[in-house]
């Protein structure tokens, strides 16, 4: 398997759980607000302990068959038979590591969008349990993924070719985590902070597109 196919896939059913899913807890927010309205989920420590520094987003579920079986709900809405494929053994099959990830336990995306050449690019990595560390660890080196840091029974295992690294203190963004079948965690002040012309061109360009709509229809965007 290619190291560029996980992210794209593992990324996109993320998304589509926790855009259109009913049973996600969502809470957008400057690191301490409107998740606190919501009730919490107990995260575990050592899951919290690897989520990287200055994570712009965090998708988290209670267990990897949680998340598989609230993307199946998704997927069906839009392709039944698409989604009697989907599985934890179908998303285990997308991990490298996957024969040793314990799907009973709670599993994070963490994704940040590091300013790049080209422009903001998603850094992506992933917090999961597996039953054996040291394994886990030399899989990862057979299949030329970099290091995994770990805690406890959890690994992080990051998609580029630099090495994941335990940051010296738990991330803000992992604490606090609403409770749901998949959560997700966005730190809006830091992604207004730190792509803030980019925020604004997509304000704009919806600013624009609400102004084509019909009379009595069109609504404004404060910025």
């Amino acid at each position: 398997m290619s190291r560029a196919r996980f992210p794209r896939l593992l990324t996109a059913l993320a998304l589509l759980a926790v855009v259109t899913a009913g049973g996600v807890a969502y809470a957008g927010d400057t690191i301490g607000g409107g998740a606190a309205t919501l009730p919490a989920a107990t995260v575990d420590a050592d899951l919290a302990a690897l989520v990287p520094a200055g994570t712009h987003m965090l998708v988290y579920a209670p267990s990897l068959e949680a998340y598989a079986a609230e993307v199946r709900k998704v997927v069906a809405t839009i392709d039944p038979a698409m989604a009697e494929q989907i599985g934890v053994e179908m998303l285990l099959q997308q991990i490298p590591i996957g024969e040793f990830v314990d799907p009973t336990k709670p599993m994070a995306l963490a994704v940040s969008l590091p300013n790049g050449p080209a422009g903001p690019a998603p850094d992506m990595t992933m917090v999961m349990a597996v039953s054996d560390v040291s394994k886990a660890e030399e899989q990862a080196k057979a299949v030329g993924l970099s290091a995994l840091p770990s805690a406890g029974t959890y690994v992080a295992m990051r998609m580029a070719e630099e090495p994941a690294v335990r940051p010296e203190k738990v991330c803000a963004i992992a604490s606090n985590i609403a409770a749901g079948d998949v959560a997700i965690r966005i730190d809006l002040a830091a992604l207004i902070a730190e792509h803030r012309e980019m925020v604004d061109g997509m304000i704009a360009q919806m600013d624009d597109m609400m102004k084509e709509l019909p009379t009595g229809g069109a609504m404004g965007v404060d910025q």
